[in-house]
C-alpha cells in the first residue's frame, strides 16, 4: 500500500524510505494503473529474482568444490530455501525489504566471483558490479549496511586487503557505489539538517522505549525467536532430502561419505555461514551494545543463503524429480491452506488483519459520501484523500470510478507527500480516519496514530460522518469504524 500511495511522482527519496522501489512501481501505474495485483506480482517477481540469483551463487560454489557434488546441488539449495515466510507468505509484498532482496542477492554473487577471478578485468568488472549491487540495495533500505559489514568483516579475515588488486577493485566498488547512490546521499543530508528523512525516521524508530534488560529479553524472544519461526518451513524440505536419498552411500574404512557440504571448501563454508548468520548476528550485537530496538521485520534480507543448509544433511545422490514434485506439492498445499485460514477461517472466529480487511466496501462507502455532497464537490471526482497510508490508501487502491486518478495527502503533511502541489490542495478533498473501536485487551489489529491536523480537519468540517463497515461474519466482533468529512480545500502551508 505505501509503494502504491507514493507511486505518483519520482522522488530522489522519500521521508520514510529510500526511493527505489517506487521508481520501479510509478512508471508500471501508468501502464497498467493503481491495481492490486501489480505490487504482488512485483513482490513474487522479486522472491524468484532472488532465487534464480542465488542459484547462480550456488553453482559457482560447487563448481569450485574441493569433491565433486552433483550439478544439481545448488537446485537443491535453493528448494530448501524456497518456503521460508520471507518467500511465501510474504512474498507478494513489495516493499523495500522485497527489493533488496534480489540486489542483495546479486551483491554477495558479485563479491565471491571477485573474490575468487584472478584474470584483472574480470576481477574488476566484479568489484563493479558488486559496488553497483550495494548502491542499488542501499536506494532500496539503508538496512543492507548490515550485509556490507559482514562482507567488509570478511574481505579482512580471508586477508584480502593485503591483496592488491583486491584493493584496487574495492575502491572500484566504492566508486561504483557512489556514482548511483550520490544523489540520494545529498538529498539525504539536506532532508536530515532539516530533522526530518528516512535518517530521522529511523533514529525515532530504533529508540529504545524500554529499560536495557527488557529490551535485551526482547531481542532474544522477539527478534530470535521470529527468525526461527520464520525459517521453521526449511525443516519439511530437510525431512523430504533424508527419506529421498538413495541408498548408494559407499562405506570406506567404516566411515560414512561426507556430505556435500563437508565436500565444498573450507573458505566457501566459511562466506556461507558469514552471510547466512552474520547479519543476524551483527544487528543483535548492535542491539545489545548500542543499546537500539531491533525490529524482527528488518531480518526478511538476512537468510538468503540459508538454502545451503540443506547440504549438511546430503551424503548421497537424490531423486530429484520426487523432490522437486513433493515441494510443489507442499508450496500449492501451504498456499490453499493460508488463503483458506486469513480467509474464511478467520472471518468466521473474528479475526481482524488486513488480509479480510473490507477495502473495496470501505471504498464504496466513501465514494458514494463524495456523490452526495454535490454543493461541495461540485459533482467532480475524488482526487484527492488525507488520511494515513493504510486507510486513505485502500480508498484510493479500490475507488470504484477513480481510483487511478485519485491522491493521497498523507497525515495531510506535505513533507510526506512530496507528488502534491498547491492545485491538487485548491480542490475539494476527502478526509478519512480510522477509529478504533477495540476493546481493550482483544487481538485485532489497531488503527494508526491519528495525526493531530487531519483531526482538526474533521472537527471543523461542516459535512462529516462515521461509516460502521463489518469487518467479519463474527456476531461480536466490532465493526470497521471510519470517520469521513468533506472539506472545500485545506489551507496553504
Amino acid at each position: 500500500m505505501e509503494e502504491l500511495v507514493w507511486a505518483n511522482s519520482f522522488e530522489i527519496g522519500y521521508q520514510k524510505h529510500p526511493p527505489l522501489p517506487t521508481w520501479i512501481l510509478y512508471p508500471l501505474t501508468k501502464v497498467f494503473g493503481k491495481v492490486l495485483w501489480l505490487p504482488i506480482a512485483l513482490g513474487l517477481l522479486s522472491v524468484f529474482a532472488t532465487q534464480v540469483i542465488s542459484y547462480f551463487l550456488y553453482r559457482d560454489i560447487q563448481a569450485n568444490a574441493t569433491h565433486q557434488i552433483p550439478s544439481y546441488a545448488p537446485l537443491v539449495a535453493v528448494l530448501t530455501a524456497s518456503p521460508i515466510i520471507y518467500y511465501t507468505i510474504r512474498g507478494g509484498d513489495f516493499n523495500h525489504n522485497a527489493t533488496q532482496l534480489w540486489a542483495i542477492a546479486a551483491m554477495f554473487l558479485f563479491y565471491y566471483r571477485a573474490w575468487k577471478v584472478e584474470l584483472c578485468l574480470k576481477k574488476y568488472l566484479y568489484w563493479a558490479g558488486f559496488g553497483a549491487c550495494c548502491g542499488v540495495a542501499f536506494l532500496s533500505k539503508y538496512s543492507v549496511l548490515i550485509q556490507m559489514g559482514v562482507l567488509l568483516g570478511h574481505f579482512f579475515i580471508i586477508g584480502q586487503w593485503k591483496n592488491p588488486r583486491a584493493l584496487t577493485g574495492a575502491l572500484i566498488s566504492i566508486l561504483s557505489f557512489f556514482a548511483l547512490t550520490s544523489a540520494h546521499f545529498l538529498w539525504l543530508y539536506e532532508q536530515t539538517l532539516l530533522r526530518q528523512g528516512p535518517i530521522f525516521y529511523a533514529e525515532m524508530v530504533m529508540q529504545d522505549q524500554t529499560n536495557y534488560w527488557m529490551e535485551l529479553i526482547n531481542l532474544f524472544t522477539g527478534f530470535m525467536m521470529t527468525q526461527i519461526y520464520r525459517l521453521m518451513p526449511i525443516l519439511v524440505v530437510i525431512f523430504m532430502l533424508r527419506k529421498l536419498q538413495l541408498k548408494t552411500s559407499k562405506i570406506s574404512h567404516n566411515l560414512v561419505e561426507k556430505t556435500w557440504w563437508q565436500n565444498i571448501s573450507k573458505g566457501d563454508q566459511l562466506f556461507l555461514l558469514m552471510i547466512t548468520i552474520g547479519p543476524s548476528v551483527l544487528a543483535m550485537c548492535i542491539g545489545i551494545f548500542l543499546d537500539v530496538r531491533i525490529e524482527a521485520k528488518w531480518a526478511v534480507t538476512f537468510f538468503i543463503s540459508i538454502g545451503t543448509v540443506g547440504w549438511m544433511f546430503v551424503r548421497s545422490d537424490l531423486n530429484l524429480k520426487k523432490l522437486i514434485s513433493w515441494v510443489l506439492a507442499g508450496h500449492l498445499i501451504f498456499a490453499l491452506l493460508y488463503g483458506v485460514v486469513t480467509g474464511v477461517v478467520a472471518n468466521a472466529v473474528g479475526h481482524q488483519g488486513r488480509n479480510n480487511y473490507p477495502s473495496k466496501e470501505l471504498s464504496s462507502r466513501i465514494q458514494a459520501r463524495w456523490e452526495e455532497h454535490p454543493e461541495v464537490t461540485a459533482g467532480q471526482p475524488m482526487r484527492l484523500i488525507v488520511g494515513d497510508t493504510w486507510t486513505a490508501g485502500n480508498v484510493m487502491l479500490h475507488s470504484p470510478k477513480h481510483g487511478t486518478t485519485a491522491k493521497v495527502l498523507i497525515d495531510a503533511d506535505l513533507g510526506l507527500s512530496p507528488w502534491l502541489t498547491i492545485r491538487d490542495l485548491n480542490q475539494p478533498m476527502m478526509v478519512v480516519i480510522n477509529r478504533p473501536s477495540t476493546p481493550l485487551g482483544k487481538e485485532i489489529r489497531q488503527s494508526e496514530p491519528v495525526a493531530q491536523i487531519v483531526n482538526e480537519l474533521f472537527l471543523n468540517a461542516s459535512i462529516k460522518g462515521r461509516e460502521s463497515i463489518p469487518w467479519t461474519t463474527h456476531q461480536e466482533v466490532p465493526p470497521l469504524e471510519i470517520d469521513w468529512a468533506i472539506i472545500p480545500f485545506i489551507k496553504k502551508p
